[in-house]
């Protein structure tokens, strides 16, 4: 996990991640997904995103997430150049997009969410500056939440 200090190291480093509201984008065109998600393969396995919540959070106005790819490469050629977190059934469906350059040594982004009380399906994707777009989608169900539609 990245610390404070450690990021703003790597942004004056010339590392950039950036987090920016954007309108839904929810075309799945050109995005990839594995076959077997409980069988991957090595490829599918450095390109498929990890993602670290709780399936049941105690709160959903604080929902902790953490997206990683560790065994993705992070070279001037080949990386991973964004992470972008979307969930169809909140009234935001667009959690963010976070930028990643080289610099910043490995593809991992920490952030909180806050959901509506309910089941969640969360897509994650990944694209990598070689192979495209990864999808994951993250199941889980949210209790206490307060983003609600009037």
């Amino acid at each position: 996990m990245i610390n404070r200090r450690t990021f703003i190291k790597l942004v004056g480093a010339g590392g950039i991640l950036t987090l920016f509201s954007v309108p839904a984008r929810l075309v799945a065109e050109g995005i990839q997904r594995p076959k077997d998600p409980s069988n991957l393969s090595d490829f599918e396995r450095i390109h498929t995103p990890v993602v670290r919540a709780p399936k049941l959070p105690q709160d959903g106005r604080f929902v902790p997430f953490r997206v990683e790819l560790p065994e993705h490469p992070m070279d001037e050629d080949h990386y991973i150049k964004s992470i972008e977190i979307i969930d169809p059934q909140s009234v935001v469906k667009e959690k963010g997009i976070f930028s990643l350059t080289p610099a910043l040594g490995r593809a991992t982004v920490s952030t909180r969410l806050k959901m509506a009380d309910g089941k969640h399906a969360v897509r994650v994707i990944a694209e990598c500056s070689k192979h495209g777009k990864w999808e994951t989608v993250f199941h889980l169900s949210a209790v206490g939440g307060q983003c609600k539609e009037n």
